[in-house]
């Protein structure tokens, strides 16, 4: 349904941080958060996608 995405475990630290969640009155699109490096920092980064 989605291309894969990175995840770190700090990502999991915050219960409002999930993977993939339903994006209230849009349908057909996710909200997915994923992990990225950046100057050896790991941040977490969310994008809103259609669901293919």
């Amino acid at each position: 349904m989605v291309k894969p995405i990175l995840t770190h475990c700090i990502q999991w630290n915050d219960d409002k941080k999930l993977p993939i969640e339903k994006v209230k009155n849009k349908k057909g699109f996710v909200k997915i958060t994923s992990s990225i490096t950046e100057k050896e920092e790991i941040k977490t980064v969310s994008k809103i996608v259609k669901i293919k």
